[in-house]
């Protein structure tokens, strides 16, 4: 279903002889012992203008990027269907080419230091062989004074020119990889306008 773009939406049910322990709100246990219905794939069409509007922004010289909360192959069909991610951007199999498209686990691995002087914690990570994020233990992040994950500059800067979807982000991811790019933007034309 994800690589055409459609998002799968499980039916379920689950009878009840009474009120749950704990009520109808906030309950866990409420989403076990299901019945599945069905699994249907919906799609949430691209509007017919967007393909020309990122043509337009390709044109202009602006790099435009994707974060959702998606599947990667959902992300990655919905940036090719957009044109976001080019034929340039392509390798074999029309799969995107390494750094090109990766979720935001993978991307918070890749550019964050870690702190090998505490010891293991749940968190999110990028676990290759199903191709997804999980919690599971890992080595935790290298934090600032404020509370701030540390970026490694150097890999994030190989990585962002290239990178043109992330998938399954969560709120946070967008808001801090926009202000990353944002500044990398700003360093960069700087750079370029000292030249």
């Amino acid at each position: 279903l994800s690589v055409r773009r459609l998002r799968a939406l499980a039916l379920a049910y689950r009878d009840f002889d009474d009120v749950p322990k704990g009520g109808w709100g906030g309950n866990g246990d409420l989403e076990t012992n299901m019945t599945v219905i069905t699994v249907v794939g919906i799609e949430d069409p691209l509007r017919p203008s967007v393909p020309g509007a990122i043509a337009e922004c390709h044109k202009a010289g602006i790099d435009v990027r994707m974060c959702t909360g998606d599947a990667l192959t959902t992300a990655v069909a919905i940036a090719k269907g957009c044109r976001i991610l080019r034929g340039s951007d392509l390798g074999e199999g029309g799969q995107p080419k390494t750094g090109f498209a990766m979720t935001g686990a993978e991307f918070d691995d890749r550019v964050h230091l870690k702190d090998s002087s505490k010891p293991e914690t749940v968190r999110r990570v990028f676990d290759p062989e199903i191709n997804d994020a999980v919690d599971r233990l890992a080595e935790p992040f290298l934090l600032d004074e404020a509370g701030n994950k540390v970026l490694d500059q150097k890999i994030f800067d190989d990585l962002w020119p290239t990178l043109r979807v992330l998938a399954r982000c969560q709120p946070e991811d967008k808001v801090c990889h926009r202000y990353y790019g944002i500044l990398s933007y700003i360093r960069l034309s700087s750079h370029s306008q000292s030249l």
